[in-house]
This record gives structure tokens, C-alpha cells and sequence, in this order.
């Protein structure tokens, strides 16, 4: 049996910064619903969020196997006796993920995809947002830059074997509350991507013209804005098509992201402006019929010299045409 590491005094609890009562105090090992077991930390995000990987914990496998059938029977039952809401159903049948596309691309130089991969990731994304667009009607409002691959079960398998030889490191306080580090999953072999962080997405309408995407990327247009976020720049050349920041305290400004827009994909179309609430006619005159109207520009923000071509560098020849 390992002994179990402690956090020494540089990894103050002050640090945390949330209070007992906002959280529940997961504990490795902890069983849940009498069937879950939490193997480890796997991570931590926003909004004081932590991410844990469980195990289905049975000792009688082939019951396991029966309760899946029976589940995946009753989800095909359309009924409507009263007594159906009463009889348990399987909510979600579903593979854990892996890793994300920013831990797959560091294992490249520059962390930059190859081309023949790049170009197959894209394959899968692209069906993604499709659904979105023709089926789900969804915003997703969030990028695509870090969809999550799917992994094999021996990647949790020799998770859960490192936890048992070499637990994590922990810190308990006064509370008794633990506190653990995070512990790597890093499969061997990985699955096809899927899209996933639906944290900022938007159900029941057509436009919107409220902040629904990362702020680079944000366009005021209907669900199908969910293009803007696949990200090939981020993904393949490791930066960002938009400049956002800039001026003497080097700040974030819509005014300079709108300045390379209109640059690098030229000035947008009349019923676009017209369409945006929030006084677009500080950045452009009405100008008639005039569709391209960089000689309409107001503001005092140079546009910027330069062409969509000349913020690819990795490529060459025809695949750069």
C-alpha cells in the first residue's frame, strides 16, 4: 500500500479562494449511488469547476450487462401509461473522453498539426457543426479548437493503476476538507474527435445580438456564426487571424478586432450593419447602397496593412493557393 503524499506549505490553501459551503469535497475512493467510484483528478476549469474520472463499481458483471439491456429496451419503448414514468431509464449511454486538441497538438513542433491531420480533423468538426446548423438549430457559442478524442479503456485502466501505486498528492485542512492535485491522462491511442464545452450555448432562436462567442471570434449573425469558431488558424498555425489587443496599454478593444475584419474579409454588407442594435453607425456612415465602404470608415484606428495570405506561413505552393 503506497503511503499517501502530502502538499508541503507551497501550496497555501489561500490559494483556492472558494469557501466549503460553494463545493462539494470529493474524496478519491468515495463511492456514489452505490455503483460510481471516484478514481482521480483529472482537472479543474472555470467557474471553480473540477473534473473527476469514476468507475462503475460491480461485483456481478453479467447483472451489469442485463441492467444495460433491459435500459436500452425501455429507451425504445414510446408509451403512455403513467406507470412508464414511474419504472427507472437509462438517461445517457456514452464512451469517456480524452484528451483535448490543445494536449494533442504539444506533442508536434511548434505545436502545430500536420497538414494530413489537420485536414481530417477538419473532416469531423465540419459534420459536427452541420448538425448544429441543420438538425440541433443551436448557437454554440463557444470554439472548436479543443474538441475531445475519445480514448481506449486501458488509458483508464493504467489511470486507475498509477493512482493505486502512486497516489496524489493532497493537502487536508482544518476542516478536514482534501485537496488534491490533478493527475495526467495521457492515452496511448485515441478516437474520433467530438465537439463538446456547450457552456456558452444558445437554444431558441435564429440571430442574436448578445455576447454568445469568444471575443475574437464574435460576429453578430444567426446559429450559423458557429463557422467562425472552428478555428483552423488557432489550430494549424497556433495564433489567432484577429488582433484584439493593441494601442499604448496594449488593451482589448472591439474597435481594433473590427479593423481586421474588415481588412481581411473587406467591409460588411449594409443589412449586416443595419442589423447589429448596438450603434453600428459609430463605426460607419450610412453610405447609400455602397456595400464596400472602407473609404466610409469613421474611426480613428488605422486598418491595418495586411492580406488573409500573409498570416499563413507554414505552407507552400498549391496547398497554400
Amino acid at each position: 500500500m503506497a503511503l499517501l503524499p502530502k502538499l508541503g506549505r507551497h501550496f497555501p490553501l489561500s490559494r483556492l479562494g472558494l469557501p466549503a459551503q460553494y463545493y462539494y469535497p470529493v474524496r478519491i475512493g468515495q463511492l456514489f449511488n452505490s455503483e460510481y467510484r471516484v478514481i482521480g483528478k483529472l482537472g479543474y476549469g472555470g467557474y471553480s469547476t473540477t473534473a473527476w474520472l469514476f468507475k462503475i463499481c460491480t461485483h456481478d458483471a453479467p447483472a451489469v450487462k442485463r441492467k444495460l439491456e433491459i435500459f436500452r429496451y425501455f429507451n425504445t419503448l414510446s408509451t403512455a401509461n403513467l406507470g412508464g414514468l414511474l419504472v427507472r431509464t437509462m438517461l445517457e449511454e456514452f464512451d469517456p473522453l480524452s484528451a483535448n486538441i490543445a494536449h494533442f497538438r504539444s506533442a508536434f513542433r511548434n505545436r502545430r498539426l500536420p497538414l494530413p491531420l489537420m485536414k481530417l480533423l477538419l473532416v469531423y468538426i465540419l459534420h459536427g457543426v452541420d448538425f448544429l446548423h441543420t438538425e440541433a438549430k443551436v448557437t454554440h457559442g463557444g470554439t472548436y479548437g479543443r474538441p475531445i478524442f475519445g480514448f481506449t479503456i486501458s488509458a483508464l485502466e493504467e489511470f486507475e493503476r498509477e493512482e493505486q501505486t502512486d497516489p496524489s498528492p493532497r493537502k487536508i485542512d482544518h476542516l478536514e476538507r482534501v485537496i488534491y492535485t490533478s493527475r495526467e491522462l495521457v492515452p496511448k491511442e485515441f478516437g474520433h474527435p467530438v465537439l463538446c464545452n456547450f457552456g456558452e450555448t444558445r437554444l431558441g432562436q435564429s440571430t442574436y445580438t448578445d455576447r454568445i462567442q469568444p471575443f475574437q471570434y464574435r460576429a453578430p449573425e444567426n446559429e450559423k456564426v458557429n463557422i467562425w469558431n472552428v478555428g483552423v488558424m488557432d489550430i494549424f498555425e497556433d495564433k489567432n487571424m484577429l488582433e484584439t489587443r493593441g494601442g499604448p496599454k496594449n488593451e482589448r478593444s472591439n474597435l481594433l478586432r473590427l479593423a481586421h475584419m474588415i481588412v481581411l474579409l473587406v467591409a460588411p454588407l449594409q443589412d449586416l450593419v443595419r442589423g447589429t442594435r448596438h450603434t453600428p453607425w459609430r463605426y460607419f456612415d450610412a453610405g447609400g447602397d455602397v456595400f464596400i465602404i472602407m473609404a466610409n470608415w469613421k474611426d480613428e484606428v488605422e486598418i491595418p496593412d495586411t492580406i488573409l495570405e500573409s498570416l499563413e506561413e507554414k505552407l507552400d505552393g498549391e496547398d497554400k493557393a
